[in-house]
């Protein structure tokens, strides 16, 4: 495939369905299937990551086409002997590791449901190459936003009740840091996965004590509401 292996633009957008997409592009990501390169899941994955998150970033974009030309140049050390299989998939990690946030952020403004659950089924498939990587970022703290993205992408493509409001509210919470109204918001109305995503980030005092708010403070979300439902 030459150089176009790594810098493609807009080729298998989703990584899911590609009847919608260009032939010749269905075709490049076939060719990269079949092929007999070391190297093809990574590359697989790479091409379908980069280009379902492009559109999105913005400035940022510029970020992730120079990592992809780095990607370039290793595979030709990994054809040349040069390297092993899996300094390529220690990079893609690393990058991962260092940006996946930053892009879980721009992707929370994409709006897009569909969107949110592509991001989460390409979080999976690298997790699957890479356990390490799928282990780290379910840290909520560290990765705020990847596991914020994940409680949208649940919620699916199927009309949510609450899922325009949780967004929107999301975004605020984006700019104010305050997740207090999303959790009370979650407890009133029996929403266990928002309650949980929003727990990490609030001052457990405001709703216990000095030592149930330590007790509580990683509780899952049906706890949480059968303990502060009459309370709110």
């Amino acid at each position: 495939m030459g150089d176009l292996t790594f810098n493609l633009l807009d080729p298998c957008v989703c990584s899911i369905d590609f009847s919608q997409q260009d032939k010749d592009n269905d075709k490049i990501c076939m060719n990269i299937l079949n092929s007999s390169n070391q190297d093809k899941d990574y590359e697989f994955f790479w091409l379908t990551f980069k280009n379902s998150v492009i559109p999105y970033l913005g400035k940022n974009a510029e970020n992730i086409k120079k990592f992809s030309s780095k990607l370039n140049e290793l595979q030709k050390k990994l054809k040349s002997g040069e390297i092993e299989k899996e300094v390529i998939r220690e990079e893609i990690s690393d990058y991962m590791y260092d940006n996946i946030n930053m892009i879980a952020i721009h992707i929370l403004y994409s709006s897009c449901f569909v969107t949110f659950m592509r991001f989460n089924i390409n979080l999976m498939r690298w997790g699957k190459i890479d356990e390490d990587f799928a282990y780290d970022i379910t840290d909520p703290y560290e990765f705020e936003w990847v596991n914020n993205i994940r409680v949208l992408g649940k919620m699916g493509i199927k009309k949510h009740q609450y899922r325009k409001y949780i967004l929107e509210e999301l975004k605020k919470v984006h700019t104010t840091k305050n997740y207090g109204p999303l959790f009370e918001f979650g407890i009133k109305n029996n929403l266990s996965s928002i309650v949980e995503m929003c727990g990490r980030h609030i001052d457990m005092c405001s709703y216990f004590n000095e030592t149930d708010a330590k007790r509580y403070k990683n509780a899952k979300g049906n706890k949480l509401i059968k303990l502060l439902k009459d309370k709110i």
